[in-house]
């Protein structure tokens, strides 16, 4: 395993799934009028997946999939994205672009959120495109209570090269929480 970096989603998040004792709730609140308890996430997010990925801080905390541009400005072997689709299980094409400008596209899949995957293998595990791993899972509140599974898809870099931007696909029914970059 190379190094790990977390990448930072502050600029292209815009999507509020977790909300603290202070927010403002209604029925319109994270997907559907359920929502997540900003606490209880952090505390799941910390001692599951803290050391791999970085949870948004600000007032957003997932990229509801528009076609957002992500900088990475670094080298990368593989790209992690932790997330889940609202809707049923899917498969999205992400775009790569290399600073020499070559372009590469991955194909991540994410289960629907309300779903656990029956993937075993750990997230130290290389998986390859299209399988999905569950690697933690919390529970809504709001108009429906569930559990809500965080997905883990990894994809490898063919090309070698400083990676310039992920582009994320048009389908807000994909939400990404954390991006993580190994070389």
């Amino acid at each position: 395993m190379g190094e790990i970096k977390k990448i930072d989603l502050s600029d292209v998040v815009n999507h509020k799934l977790s909300y603290g004792k202070n927010d403002i709730i209604n029925e319109f609140s994270g997907l559907d009028g359920n929502y997540l308890d900003r606490d209880i996430l952090l505390r799941v997010w910390d001692s599951a997946v803290g050391d791999f990925f970085l949870l948004s801080d600000g007032f957003y905390d997932n990229i509801e999939c528009d076609g957002q541009v992500l900088h990475i400005g670094q080298n990368a072997n593989k790209i992690c994205f932790l997330g889940f689709f609202f809707w049923g299980k899917n498969t999205e094409r992400v775009i790569v672009e290399f600073e020499d400008g070559i372009k590469e596209t991955l194909r991540v899949t994410f289960e629907d959120w309300t779903v656990a995957s029956s993937d075993e293998k750990s997230i130290f595990k290389g998986c390859s495109d299209d399988k999905v791993t569950t690697l933690f899972a919390t529970t809504t509140k709001g108009n429906m209570i569930h559990i809500v599974n965080f997905h883990y898809a990894e994809c490898a870099l063919r090309h070698r090269a400083k990676v310039k931007n992920v582009i994320f696909p048009q389908n807000m029914f994909m939400h990404i929480f954390a991006v993580t970059i190994e070389n």
